[in-house]
């Protein structure tokens, strides 16, 4: 919530304004959100009797009958927008069919859109609704880690946890399986809580990003290099990944970060399957002790030797520092379902009915401009190939109101 106070008062040549800005938004961490028995999201809708829900479409196919369930059980009306969001279809066409839902819908500027999803669809829906009616209020519910913490995990707390559990958390979709001990699941929920609460610490105090020397940027300094240039492209986590390692054995080059830790920190990202090298390799970095770090101005003289270094040292780690599974295929595009592409299962279930699919963009392939042309979001001519909405609970949702 944004709250504007200013004053004006005349002066001996004309007047003086004066104005300071309130910006006051709540986390709150939540098992079950859509369980009949939490009332804690309906109550967001009460006044209204409504709900706008943005929402990814494999989510939908998911969790849509329960989530249909929980704002019926409330008596409270839903509609949702369902839409795929990957890198392909993270576009301005995409954007403009969220605002056409909106303005059909008829959202009032202090009506919260609900928005459901990872990291992208939480980027495009909150940036419609922070466009549309001079910032509209929305409530987050990130559905991957991404969405929960978006920035690097710097603390030593976290770091620890990391340690003792990587595998299993990677193995148990981050401690939410059945089948997760509650030792693990804890640590997974102590990790997501570290990491939020140290990421609001450091972002508080910069809320509009005036200050460039923040934290997070660790990681986003040589990344858009291997994200956008290679073919085929690395996978965002794998880009970054490979710029925290590099960063990592710059600041040790630099003394700035002990071996002990430089080695701890390439061992945990290498045990991840997460890339520390690459072919086409080319400054927020790391100090000692863990969960600390400086900035660089002028590094030109010791890049090269930290290249030399890194590479070196690579060859001691599985696949030579290559990452597992980094490369970007159909599931990055936004256009797949339960991992398979639409487009083949538009022309699979097309072959069965003697129809012929539109497709649009370049080799058969759907492009970013197909997303904002078909009802819903979803691209024209791939609509029966969605699933209908299934089963399930989720086991860990996170409600962020943001907004005016």
């Amino acid at each position: 919530m944004s709250d504007m106070k200013a004053t004006v008062e005349p002066t001996n040549k004309g007047f003086s304004v004066c104005g300071y800005e309130k910006i006051e938004y709540d986390f709150e961490f939540l098992d079950g959100v859509f369980d009949m028995a939490s009332p804690q999201l309906a109550a967001c809708y009460q006044q209204w009797d409504r709900c706008l829900a943005v929402m990814d479409l494999n989510m939908f196919t998911l969790y849509g009958d329960q989530v249909q369930r929980y704002f019926d059980h409330h008596g409270i009306e839903l509609r949702v927008h369902k839409t795929l969001i990957g890198e392909k279809a993270k576009s301005i066409d995409t954007l403009l069919k969220i605002f056409d839902t909106m303005n059909d819908f008829g959202v009032y500027r202090k009506e919260p859109v609900l928005v459901v999803g990872g990291g992208l669809v939480t980027d495009v829906a909150g940036f419609a609704c922070a466009a549309y009616r001079c910032n509209t209020n929305y409530i987050r519910i990130p559905t991957t880690v991404i969405g929960l913490i978006d920035a690097s995990v710097s603390i030593k707390k976290t770091l620890d946890l990391l340690d003792q559990h990587c595998e299993a958390l990677i193995d148990t979709g981050v401690g939410r399986a059945d089948d997760a001990s509650v030792e693990l699941r804890e640590a997974a929920d102590r990790i997501c809580r570290a990491g939020i609460c140290e990421m609001l610490k450091l972002e508080t105090p910069n809320l509009h990003e005036i200050m460039l020397d923040r934290v997070i940027a660790y990681g986003h300094t040589w990344f858009p290099l291997h994200e956008l240039v290679p073919d085929p492209p690395l996978r965002h986590g794998h880009a970054i990944s490979i710029d925290m390692a590099y960063s990592a054995t710059l600041a040790h080059v630099h003394g700035l970060l002990s071996a002990d830790d430089h080695m701890r920190l390439l061992r945990l990202i290498s045990r991840a399957g997460l890339s520390m090298d690459h072919a086409q390799l080319r400054t927020a970095v790391p100090v000692s002790p863990m969960g600390e770090c400086v900035f660089l101005n002028d590094v030109t003289h010791d890049m090269c030797a930290a290249l030399e270094a890194h590479k070196a040292l690579m060859r001691q780690f599985p696949r030579s520092g290559e990452g597992l599974d980094a490369v970007v295929d159909a599931s990055d595009t936004g256009y797949t379902v339960h991992g398979k592409p639409l487009e083949a299962e538009a022309v699979d279930r097309s072959q069965q009915k003697g129809a012929k699919v539109p497709v649009s963009g370049h080799n058969d392939h759907i492009n970013g401009h197909a997303n904002g042309h078909a009802s819903n979001g979803v691209p024209g001519g791939l609509e029966d190939s969605i699933d209908k909405p299934g089963h399930g609970a989720p086991r860990f949702a996170v409600a962020v109101v943001d907004g005016n």
